[in-house]
């Protein structure tokens, strides 16, 4: 079973999800929901990770995302074949459209919103055929309203 980490107080990545083989078949090419950015907090960072080689299937794709845009955070990182290769901040909130990231040094947090909004993430290709394999997904979100005394 996968599980969530939140390691917000020692200002590490603050939501990390690692998802075994099972994990990854299980949750086929749809949509999952991993965790939440609260409302008024927002993400500065986000990484996708083979951690573990995937074997079985060479065509898997993942995104990471929130709300129902799966590729927010992560765009089509190339789960099978990055060789071991993490990719931060590759999703569309973050790159411009010339393929740059907004920010060329220190942090700009994105998808701040009013309300709560889901951390999803979804895979492509043939997932059912996995045999082996991980994948680390992770974000650092900021939460500002935490401090709040109301």
């Amino acid at each position: 079973m996968s599980k969530l980490t939140v390691n917000e107080a020692n200002g590490d990545f603050t939501h990390v999800l690692r998802l075994s083989t099972q994990d990854i078949i299980d949750s086929s090419t749809n949509q999952t929901i991993w965790g939440s950015i609260p409302a008024g907090g927002a993400v500065d960072v986000a990484f996708a990770v083979e951690s573990v080689a995937l074997a079985g299937a060479t065509d898997i794709t993942l995104e990471v995302g929130t709300g129902t845009d799966d590729d927010t955070l992560i765009d089509s990182f190339d789960a099978d074949g990055n060789n071991g290769a993490t990719a931060y901040n590759t999703g569309t909130s973050f790159v411009q459209g010339a393929g740059n990231t907004t920010i060329a040094g220190g942090s700009k947090p994105i998808e701040s919103s009013a309300s709560a909004v889901n951390l999803i993430y979804k895979f492509g290709g043939t997932v059912a055929n996995l045999t082996a394999g991980e994948i680390i997904i992770g974000v650092r979100v900021f939460d500002p309203m935490r401090f709040s005394q109301g």
